[in-house]
């Protein structure tokens, strides 16, 4: 932040920890490495100061604008420089929330998203508003791994406008990530995938697939090779999105396989009941709002009773451009349906859908 390094959760030499203690270098050069971190020296301007107001310790932190945002468990701080003895200022933000773990908050546009212990949501340091609806928050938070929830992790994607939360999920073993939530912050809309099984990390970069070059297979002798060599080809607009694992990289958001494998796109929607949640609702046919190609698989499901589970109904082949819609049956109170395709199977964007249906009042 500015010339200073910031460091956070501090163990002193003594071996006593301060888990709310944040602590900021003396300024050093750009690229530089600060030459004290002596808080007690008045020839410097390191310096160390107590965030007590709440028991939560100090997780992680991130520059906004022109602050320096301090995350707690419980809470969110604010580092502002003022120069002078004190040089920084510190001031709570806000008190109902915190961060879940490190690597959990991300910078978008003059805003901070971040993964919460109980929220997902975005502030600009000012105001703060949720951004995960019941569904999603209640989905992700049971799915988590409860021995692992230091290992949750958010990267953005902003060719795509999208803020990623990978995480284990309990089906992970070692704590390493295998799900993820997905937020379009242009149409807010949350997406759940899969990803990588051991996934570690997910960041942006640029991936160069061309094939190596090796100097014994060069024809030409050192001073008579004149082509360019240490050469790559980089713009900000070709970011690549690019997963971690123990023994791989994956090079994300390309192609319609992964790890050489097709995959299985699903749109689900559930709890449809037309603002009347006593008649029971007869489906007949369903007309998918869907263009692309190939063959999408709907399912039409329903419970009569919230929470009760949803019993899906067998799927209905549709082929885009030549079916128009889908004859099905079906009752309940509660409606759900399903589009669905392998990834190699159809190429297609829905839109939206028609349900036609009869109704019965509650006997």
């Amino acid at each position: 932040y500015r010339n200073y390094l910031i460091a956070m959760d501090i163990t002193k030499d003594t071996g006593q920890r301060f888990p709310v203690m944040v602590k900021w270098s003396d300024p050093a050069d750009a690229g530089g490495v600060p030459l004290s971190w002596d808080e007690t020296s008045p020839e410097t301007q390191a310096g160390e100061s107590l965030l007590p107001d709440t028991s939560g310790r100090v997780i992680d932190g991130l520059a906004l604008n022109d602050n320096f945002i301090i995350y707690k468990a419980d809470s969110i701080w604010s580092m502002v420089f003022t120069g002078g003895p004190l040089v920084f200022k510190f001031r709570r933000v806000f008190a109902d929330d915190g961060i879940m773990a490190r690597d959990c908050v991300a910078e978008v546009e003059g805003r901070h998203f971040v993964v919460g212990t109980n929220d997902v949501y975005v502030h600009d340091g000012t105001s703060k508003q949720s951004i995960s609806d019941t569904k999603m928050r209640e989905d992700f938070y049971n799915d988590i791994h409860p021995d692992y929830t230091m290992f949750v992790k958010c990267a953005t994607h902003p060719p795509t406008s999208e803020f990623w939360i990978y995480y284990p999920s309990k089906l992970s073993t070692d704590g390493t990530c295998d799900s993820a939530w997905v937020f379009n912050w242009e149409h807010s809309v949350w997406t759940k995938r899969d990803v990588p099984d051991q996934t570690r990390f997910i960041a942006l970069g640029f991936v160069d697939e061309r094939p190596s070059e090796w100097w014994n297979d060069s024809d030409f002798s050192w001073d008579g090779n004149d082509e360019p060599w240490g050469q790559e080809e980089y713009a900000s607009t070709n970011t690549d999105f690019v997963a971690v694992t123990d023994t791989q990289l994956y090079h994300m958001q390309q192609g319609i396989l992964q790890d050489g494998l097709p995959y299985l796109t699903q749109f689900e929607r559930t709890g449809i009941d037309f603002g009347d949640d006593h008649e029971v609702k007869y489906v007949h046919r369903i007309t998918p709002h869907i263009v692309g190609t190939g063959t999408v698989q709907v399912e039409i499901g329903g419970e009569m009773a919230q929470n009760e589970g949803v019993y899906w109904e067998p799927a209905v082949s549709f082929e885009i451009g030549v079916d128009k819609e889908v004859d099905v049956r079906h009752s309940s109170r509660y409606l759900a349906i399903r589009f669905g395709a392998q990834s190699d199977a159809a190429d297609f964007k829905l839109t939206g859908y028609t349900i036609e249906l009869n109704t019965t009042g509650d006997q």
